[in-house]
């Protein structure tokens, strides 16, 4: 075309390109600039006249030439673009040298190869900025999830898998190639962990109910190989814009190292810490169980209550450790003999029971002579010296008339005590029609012998120091008060020994206010005749039926001024399932004690836990750890992290904390290390006579510390 007419027809269509809201640019076939509009040269920062003759690699770089050229993508390192209809996405530069995202299309103006071609250039710097930002979203997201220690598996609306995190690899057994695109049922095959019965996913419930849906509890997850995985998870809808429901997210915890733990505080919470066995709370639950069907159906149903012979003297002779040692052993001992569907527990101190269901009399003395003769027949070997030892069992018949579970319990135990006063060594059975008598005559004898303790004061006061294992800044001296009971031949026995029958015999209140009586008459008179010496802080355990007892508080106060002593020198302790049993009178007593200026200590804390979230209601003193968890405490984590949570609960709160029945030095260290307050126990000392011969109290110069 002669340049003239070039010119005419550039400036017929200058007009035309200074319209448009795009960058746009005429060059001829060698890519020399013929025009470029207003908005081109805005943009780009050039003008006119710089422009007009200069290559189009002014403003677009020549890695990208080839590919206006032939739509192609570029092979030559330069940066991949994407092409569609003609247009391709690129990069133009500017006069100062900086670059920006554009679409470029390039048409020619007219036939033939020396036509002029127009070059159109849309500026894609607002969307590239959101893609940019979506694309570092997306992949902050994708970080995120795989990152998080939890499974997560993301579906489509038809249970298909679109995602797994590697936490959910590793859980299912499945490499995410394979299970793109498999159903979630095939991957996330869940069972029941009781019947092994399927359980349907979530995510098809989150999908039918439109809604977030947890896990039941009691799944396990079968993974690829067959293995089995406690799991919970939760399943969420995924909705796109308009609220529908595009898919479902699931996140999937492994619940091995909870369930194991539940596991463990369950057995606990039903076993005996020292053998192992059923505890005195889950048999007489069984037991309840039991009576209560006897009134649908007549059954042989028989119970066993086994206490031994001559466990004292191992006792008191070797130690409570041969004690304990003893009690271990016995519990294989006896199991070995019964039956698989019978109960064995330890009822606490030296005394069993047996539940012996579904199972004639005649049966059910066999089994209990084939116990006895074990005992008889077996020695215990402590050191150099071997004990033989006995066993006195009562056995009961279980009838629909025989009355609740305390009756039957107290109709096996005064069964068992008839056998040990006939010489111990034997059974004796309260046959059907019988139990009510042998109940009153037992009954009768120890209730006599009890209550002839407390009236005579044949009860003797023992007590332990509770020791400070840190440095708090208090000088009192703190003990806790025992009861023993003098055995007629010469020894004591344990509270453990004789307190289950006085609870039983409802003989507790009447031995609180002797034991609050006895340890404020002898504090009282202790103070008179020593006026500035230093009073120590008694600590007495009180039974649940304190709790209930009208003028028990009057009792204290009236004492107290009688003897004129400051209500500081007094901490009543009470076990945790006592105060939990009615918290709101539980409540109300503490407040009442608490007004008088007595301490309050909760005693044997971390058992079920359950506490935890009443200890502000409480309003206590001091938290007594549980003895079987702190005879873990050095071993077992589980035991040490229940053990320090108390403890910082407690100080959270303001209460100091008592570790009791510490057995050994390498415990006690641990309790330090934890920070525990105070602790009690036989490594540090055991518990001694509070009085001497003549019934004078006998204190320490000294306070006691680890």
């Amino acid at each position: 075309m002669p340049r003239t007419l070039l010119k005419a027809a550039l400036k017929e269509v200058q007009e035309l390109l200074d319209a448009a809201p795009d960058l746009m640019v005429v060059v001829d076939r060698e890519g020399r600039v013929m025009a470029l509009n207003q908005e081109a040269q805005q943009f780009l920062g050039w003008s006119e006249r710089e422009l007009l003759g200069e290559p189009v690699s002014r403003f677009i770089p020549t890695r990208y030439h080839r590919l206006l050229q032939s739509g192609a993508d570029p092979n030559d390192g330069s940066p991949p673009v994407a092409t569609r209809n003609g247009m391709v996405r690129c990069f133009a530069r500017r006069c100062d040298g900086s670059e920006f995202p554009v679409e470029v299309v390039r048409r020619p103006l007219g036939p033939g190869k020396g036509a002029l071609s127009l070059i159109t250039l849309r500026d894609l710097t607002p969307s590239h900025r959101a893609q940019e930002a979506e694309s570092a979203a997306n992949g902050q997201a994708q970080a995120t999830l795989e990152a998080i220690g939890d499974a997560v598996i993301a579906t489509d609306t038809t249970s298909r898998i679109t995602y797994l995190n590697p936490v959910a690899v590793h859980l299912t057994g499945w490499a995410a190639a394979e299970a793109l695109g498999e159903s979630l049922d095939v991957v996330l095959r869940l069972v029941s962990e009781d019947d092994r019965s399927p359980v349907k996913n979530t995510a098809a419930r989150c999908l039918e109910e439109g809604r977030p849906i947890d896990l039941e509890d009691g799944v396990v997850l079968v993974r690829r190989d067959g293995t089995e995985v406690p799991v919970g998870d939760s399943a969420a809808p995924v909705r796109n814009g308009n609220g529908d429901i595009i898919g479902v997210v699931l996140v999937i915890q492994d619940e091995s190292e909870k369930r194991r733990v539940g596991h463990r505080l369950s057995f606990e919470a039903t076993h005996d810490a020292l053998t192992g066995l059923i505890n005195r709370r889950e048999f007489e639950r069984r037991l309840t169980r039991v009576v209560a069907d006897l009134a649908n159906a007549d059954s042989d149903q028989v119970l066993l209550c086994l206490d031994l012979d001559r466990f004292k003297i191992i006792n008191d002779s070797c130690g409570h450790d041969a004690g304990d040692d003893l009690l271990r052993s016995l519990g294989p001992l006896l199991g070995s003999h019964l039956r698989k569907r019978d109960t064995l527990a330890r009822l606490g101190g030296d005394e069993f029971g047996v539940l012996l269901e579904n199972c004639p009399v005649a049966e059910a003395e066999r089994i209990a002579e084939s116990l006895r003769v074990a005992v008889a027949q077996y020695r215990f070997e402590w050191g150099s010296t071997s004990f033989s030892i006995g066993a006195s069992i009562g056995l009961v018949q279980l009838t629909a008339d025989n009355g609740g579970v305390a009756v039957v319990m107290r109709a096996a135990d005064a069964a068992s005590y008839a056998a040990k006063e006939a010489g111990g060594n034997r059974v004796h059975s309260e046959r059907r029609g019988k139990v009510a008598d042998g109940v009153s005559q037992s009954v009768a004898r120890r209730v006599t012998r009890l209550a002839r303790a407390v009236d005579e004061s044949q009860f003797q006061l023992y007590v332990q120091p509770i020791v400070p294992l840190q440095h708090d800044g208090t000088t009192h001296s703190r003990w806790e008060v025992l009861l023993r009971l003098p055995d007629g031949r010469g020894g004591v026995q344990d509270a453990g020994d004789f307190l289950p029958q006085a609870e039983r015999y409802s003989l507790m209140p009447v031995i609180d206010r002797w034991v609050v009586r006895e340890t404020i008459a002898l504090l009282g008179c202790w103070h008179r005749d020593h006026p500035s010496a230093e009073l120590p802080v008694f600590s007495i355990n009180l039974n649940a039926s304190a709790l209930a007892e009208e003028g028990f508080l009057s009792l204290v106060e009236h004492e107290l001024a009688r003897y004129g002593l400051p209500s500081s020198c007094l901490c009543f302790e009470i076990t945790e399932s006592a105060a939990l049993a009615n918290l709101p009178r539980t409540v109300r007593f503490l407040a009442g004690i608490r007004a008088t200026g007595c301490a309050v200590a909760l005693e044997d804390v971390g058992s079920g836990l359950a506490s935890f979230a009443h200890l502000r209601a409480l309003a206590v003193d001091f938290v007594k750890i549980g003895g079987h968890f702190v005879h873990g405490v050095a071993d077992d984590p589980i035991h040490g992290g229940i053990v320090s949570a108390v403890n910082q609960i407690g100080l959270s709160m303001g209460i100091a904390t008592i570790a009791k029945q510490v057995g050994s030095n390498r415990v006690l260290r641990k309790l330090q290390s934890l920070g525990i307050g105070y602790a009690q126990g036989r490594a540090l000392t055991p518990p001694i006579p509070l009085t001497d011969a003549g019934g004078r109290l006998v204190m320490h110069s000294h306070q006691l510390s680890a």
